[in-house]
């Protein structure tokens, strides 16, 4: 089958298999990133981007302002100006440069294989994969697409040309210092490029490391200097409020989840908060077993098949794991969209197993393929659907990932909206009691006591929320609700001495404070609607 064949596939499967995402909502981060930054609304914020942190203007992200994704922000703001606020346009850039990604996946498998058939059927897997789904439909999660889509464009210049002269090298690292500015992981094209240079051009693989040692400097000053360096350890999420050691102790059972998900992907969800405290049979000896075995497995084939291209995918596949195995902590245990960079490394050393037993069983192989392919393709589409709106999302995943104190809180909102209000009430409990030093799950618990007109309950939680972090919204409702209970100086000295010194341009408590400070405030009437 010729290549350009073999892309029309690939293209036409993509965006038939994805067709679904292009009607899906905007949901939870989108909110902040995308519907509530006023950041993205206008081309003249772009400069700021790259000398401010990411969402620096936008409240209520204070663990989001410790990243620096200038490149993604410019992007959202260039699809915002151009096509509003509407979901459609986000999806098709992001669903795009997903299927771009498998194209270039398949040119470079090309090269690295002789195998004319074999590259199609590995970037296809790639393309339908599960795992990835989320990468492809969640709008706040384009940054995974995005920093590979440079990153191995940078690459497959290496792999297609291999003898470099300077100017190549400065376009390489320009390339890799763009998949940066997407995201932090881009740096992992770095160790890449130079592992893949070492096996066929010394000259060049040292000559590339000065270039790459320089733009690395470069990207670290810039971060000093926006101040925007990301720091660990915030005590938002369950694994960040445990030690190094026991986060050590998470990783059998880490690595365990990735791998048998990528073979079987079943229990996908959007977020997973477990936390391993204690060894046990089936949550860690038994992941432990497993991972031994699985390197043991790979240093076994790496030494037996002495191959240049395997020691490559496995040094792919290690670096891309390494990175979300917890060493420094993340806002999740695990991520389906963490293994989408993995899982190209983990599919390229089973190309290389393939190929050599590809020529004696090549119908079989060829069978084995297309059937994984159409089952992947499956569960897939299905799981599109989960994408449609934050209500099918939340409520499928929680059966999956019970332990989530975020998913408990979104489903809680989603029921809340929908008016659905004594359903969400138990959500917001649950939230509650697995993160009980959170602020968005205490100011929604006391939402549903206002909803109730329990003002003193209500009074209590707002009051629990400000204490957990400057969350803005608690700080309103907390005013709202002692302005409902007529405490008005205490309301009054809430609003002028606390609120509006940390949130001096919001303009519901701009509204507030001028009800509270009109000369008939006691005769005066309220209206909560008009606030």
């Amino acid at each position: 089958m010729s290549r350009s064949r073999a892309i029309a596939i690939l293209i036409i499967v993509g965006f038939v298999l994805y067709f679904n995402v292009f009607f899906n909502s905007f949901l939870w981060d989108d909110e902040v990133t995308i519907l509530n930054n006023p950041s993205i609304q206008s081309f003249s914020n772009i400069p700021n981007f790259f000398t401010m942190n990411f969402l620096s203007n936008v409240t209520n992200t204070n663990f989001l302002a410790s990243y620096y994704r200038p490149v993604t922000s410019t992007v959202q703001t260039i699809l915002y100006v151009l096509f509003g606020p509407h979901p459609f346009f986000f999806h098709f850039f992001q669903i795009s440069i997903h299927i771009l990604n498998s194209v270039l996946i398949y040119l470079m498998f090309c090269y690295l294989y002789k195998n004319k058939s074999l590259p199609l059927f590995l970037s296809l897997i790639f393309l339908v994969h599960p795992m990835n789904v989320e990468a492809v439909s969640w709008i706040s999660a384009t940054q995974e697409v995005f920093f590979f889509f440079i990153g191995i464009l940078a690459l497959l210049y290496v792999v297609k040309y291999q003898e470099l002269n300077l100017k190549d090298l400065f376009f390489i690292n320009l390339l890799v210092f763009l998949s940066m500015l997407i995201k932090e992981s881009g740096v992992i094209f770095f160790l890449l490029i130079f592992t893949y240079l070492l096996k066929i051009n010394k000259k060049s693989a040292y000559l590339n490391l000065f270039f790459s040692t320089i733009t690395l400097f470069i990207y670290t000053f810039i971060r000093f200097a926006v101040d925007s360096l990301y720091v660990s350890g915030t005590g938002l999420f369950p694994i960040m409020r445990v030690s190094f050691l026991t986060r050590l102790l998470n990783i059998p059972k880490m690595f365990f989840y990735y791998l048998s998900t990528f073979f079987y992907p079943v229990e996908l969800a959007i977020s997973h908060q477990w936390v391993i405290i204690k060894p046990d049979i089936n949550n860690f000896y038994i992941p432990l077993i497993f991972l031994i075995s699985c390197f043991f497995l790979f240093f076994y084939i790496l030494c037996r098949l002495k191959n240049n291209i395997f020691t490559f995918f496995f040094i792919w596949f290690c670096i891309g794991i390494l990175l979300h195995l917890q060493i420094v902590p993340l806002n999740m245990t695990v991520s389906e969209r963490w293994f989408y960079f993995p899982m190209v490394g983990l599919l390229g050393m089973i190309g290389v197993l393939l190929n050599k037993i590809y020529v004696v069983h090549n119908k079989l192989i060829k069978t084995i393929l297309i059937v994984i392919i159409i089952l992947f393709s499956l569960r897939s589409f299905i799981r599109t659907f989960d994408w449609r709106n934050g209500l099918t999302l939340f409520s499928r995943d929680i059966i999956k990932s019970q332990e989530s104190f975020d998913i408990q809180n979104n489903l809680g909102v989603e029921l809340f909206r929908k008016g659905r209000i004594d359903e969400a009430k138990p959500y917001f409990e649950e939230s509650v009691k697995l993160a009980p030093y959170w602020w968005v799950n205490w100011n929604n618990l006391g939402a549903y006591f206002h909803h109730k007109k329990d003002y003193k309950i209500a009074e209590l939680y707002y009051k629990k929320s400000i204490k957990n972090g400057d969350y803005e919204l608690a700080y309103e409702n907390y005013a709202l609700i002692l302005i409902l209970q007529r405490k008005i100086q205490e309301a009054k000295k809430f609003v002028n001495d606390v609120a509006l010194i940390k949130f001096p341009l919001n303009q519901r408590l701009i509204s507030f404070q001028e009800y509270l400070n009109s000369p008939d405030i006691q005769n005066r009437s309220f209206n909560e609607k008009e606030f």
